[in-house]
């Protein structure tokens, strides 16, 4: 009458965390002897409860997989604590491609946000699932990004029927319908803190890399940098200005090894040297290479790269900064900036100039 996946969703609403359901499965060797033997309750009352709890998955318009079944995230079984059931909205499938995450700060600068987009684009494009938090600030833009060109993913804090933060429902639904929205919570579970926490651990699992596109010091984003490298993921950090507090989290982290990443051509050639049998994309192709095309540029960007088009040999900060009198710090913001899109590159030495595929 019911299947064992079914017995699964049973268990997994007594209240048990993960590992206990596994070793409880392993103990009786599936979640339905668990449910017929005489440790867990009166057959009538659990009965209802299966009974009860599989209407409500079914009435509350969203899915579920267990660590067992086929759709499960391929990449999540291998880490050390994976859920045991994931509840989702949307396509779970889209987790099948290969996943990178982007993540960052919440109160994200312009800078971050238009790193976070333009990378998300331009990854998504060539069939990668972006992985994000669906938080304010960067993890929105990345989704934003994303849904664009291809598919992405949100995390949660807490149960689908529990949207945090409350001003994302349009963006949720914006993802489900070119991706999913995913938690290891039941649908009614409050966001509390601490699930916010756990739930960095997935967002790392789930992808082959994570780049950190904006984060202050003591960012929260630490966490999910911790996971992944403890889960052997790919972790990568978007460049930023000296005098921005916004980017100290990840020039530290370049600082400590971390690959810098200014195009998506960066993690596409690392990832399929890494990878080779997953990812066998050497460059974003020529129509998606980081959206180099002058478009969507600020009033100063746009200034910035028509003087560095303009001239055959590099230009320096210094140069820029004299002849459009403005203060180095918003030249220096200007030109990561830039540089992240694929519209320049520096040389050694901190001269700039346009890059190749810029010029096409």
């Amino acid at each position: 009458m019911f299947s064992e996946k079914q017995y699964i969703l049973w268990l997994a609403n007594t209240g048990v965390t993960s590992l206990k359901l596994f070793n409880i499965i392993r103990t009786f060797g599936s979640a339905e002897s668990f449910f017929m033997s005489n440790e867990s309750g009166t057959k009538e009352s659990k009965k209802q409860s299966l009974i009860r709890i599989c209407k409500e998955t079914e009435e509350g318009m969203f899915g579920y997989t267990t660590f067992f079944c086929p759709d499960y995230p391929p990449l999540l079984k291998n880490i050390s604590d994976p859920p045991a059931i994931i509840y989702y909205s949307g396509d779970i499938s889209c987790l099948q491609s290969p996943c990178v995450s982007i993540i960052g700060s919440r109160r994200s600068s312009e800078y971050g946000d238009a790193a976070a987009k333009t990378l998300a684009h331009s990854l998504a494009a060539v069939g990668i699932t972006i992985i994000s938090g669906m938080a304010n600030g960067v993890d929105s833009a990345a989704h934003e990004g994303a849904i664009e060109s291809g598919m992405t993913a949100a995390v949660l804090g807490g149960g689908l029927n529990k949207i945090y933060p409350a001003n994302n429902v349009r963006l949720m639904k914006k993802i489900i319908s070119s991706g999913v929205v995913l938690s290891e919570h039941a649908p009614d579970a409050a966001p509390i803190p601490a699930y916010f926490s756990r739930r960095n651990r997935i967002i790392s699992g789930i992808s082959y890399a994570t780049i950190v596109c904006e984060a202050n010091e003591k960012s929260g984003t630490s966490g999910t940098v911790n996971f992944a490298l403890e889960q052997g993921r790919e972790v990568y950090a978007v460049p930023g200005s000296i005098f921005s507090p916004l980017s100290a989290g990840t020039n530290r982290l370049i600082r400590d090894g971390a690959p810098i990443v200014v195009n998506a051509g960066d993690i596409l050639y690392n990832l399929s040297l890494a990878f080779p049998d997953v990812f066998h994309i050497k460059a974003v192709p020529k129509k998606e290479q980081s959206l180099t095309e002058p478009q969507n540029l600020g009033e100063t960007e746009l200034k910035i790269y028509n003087i560095v088009r303009s001239r055959t040999e590099s230009v320096s900060a210094d140069l820029i900064c004299n002849k459009l009198d403005i203060p180095v710090e918003e030249v220096l913001v200007a030109l990561t900036m830039l540089e992240v899109d694929g519209y320049i590159k520096q040389l050694p030495g901190s001269g700039y100039v346009c890059s190749k595929h810029s010029l096409d």
